[in-house]
């Protein structure tokens, strides 16, 4: 019998509330990601200084005189470079780190503990399927959004002399943009789960998570539709505190920049871990892998009341 969404979101939270080791892999995702992102920005500020050349040369056949761009299309190749470079080394070190957290998820779900040597296991095992999983799902993204785009700025093209309607396609246009990422976003959200708790490559990864939500359509966009809800929530109301700081002179962005810090720090080692139990629980309940269930109080024990302690008779 499976569980009701109600409970897997209650035994969710309590497999979080009995293993808080699970929000190490986030932690340690997080600021790598950061040290990393720290010594690319250096490394590009510091060997950027000698791209820039303004210096103008005269043609001699024409004598007009041109400026040098060399230096601009070398700081551009260098900066879009590094772009890529950081996409690509952020997307490895976050499925290393979240297949080892999905992976401790499924064992503390599934026994009631888990330890940080399952984060590395799973992490060593899962990381490139996960990886490539994540890179296709990108490309069906952009994929989709430059056909519905591209259609709309092509209609708007041929209509150019109707300029209100064109602005009507196009802001149709990324409105059916964002309603596809979104879709796109529920479908395949049980995707990771799959791969990883059912030990499967990319493809087939991707194949299960599909399945799964055709199979579970109603509860896999509720527990989306929770998971956003309370994302948003809680962004909106970061967003309302960290307006307080605009008011304090000088140290206000440094003050705002190190309370986001630490919002984004906690945040990773609660609500991240609790996702990802809700998500593991629904995934392994819907597929038959019988989670532990999670009692709510702890356990009483019956303790015999003492007896009453007989006296003698008091004979006068």
């Amino acid at each position: 019998m499976t569980e009701s969404l109600e409970n897997i979101l209650k035994n969710g939270f309590g497999t979080w509330r009995k293993n808080l080791i699970l929000g190490v892999p986030f932690l340690l995702d997080l600021v790598i990601e950061f040290i990393v992102l720290i010594i690319v920005i250096s490394s590009f500020i510091f060997f950027s200084f000698g791209l820039f050349s303004f210096q103008a040369y005269e043609d001699i056949f024409s004598g007009f005189t041109y400026p040098d761009i060399s230096g601009i299309m070398n700081f551009l190749f260098l900066f879009v470079a590094l772009i890529i470079f950081v996409c690509i080394v952020c997307m490895l070190i976050n499925a290393f780190f979240e297949a080892g957290a999905i992976g401790m998820a499924k064992t503390a779900t599934g026994t009631g503990k888990t330890k940080l040597d399952e984060m590395m296991e799973y992490g060593k095992k899962k990381v490139i399927s996960l990886f490539l999983a994540n890179i296709l799902i990108d490309l069906i993204l952009i994929a989709g959004v430059a056909i519905i785009l591209g259609i709309l700025i092509a209609f708007a093209f041929l209509l150019k002399e109707l300029v209100v309607l064109n602005w009507f396609l196009i802001l149709i246009g990324i409105v059916l943009s964002i309603v596809y990422l979104l879709v796109i976003g529920i479908i395949f959200s049980p995707v990771k789960y799959a791969l990883v708790i059912s030990d499967l490559g990319a493809i087939g990864g991707i194949k299960k998570g599909y399945r799964f939500f055709m199979d579970n359509k109603l509860h896999v966009f509720l527990l989306w539709l929770i998971v956003f809800g309370t994302s948003l929530v809680i962004g909106v109301i970061n967003f309302i505190f960290g307006l307080i700081f605009v008011f304090v002179p000088v140290v206000g962005p440094l003050l705002r920049l190190v309370f986001n810090l630490l919002v984004t720090v906690i945040l990773a080692v609660t609500l991240s871990p609790i996702i990802a139990c809700w998500w593991t629980r629904l995934y392994m309940d819907r597929t038959g892998m019988k989670p532990k269930e999670i009692p709510t109080e702890l356990p009483t024990t019956s303790v015999p009341a003492p007896e009453t302690p007989t006296q003698e008779p008091i004979y006068v």
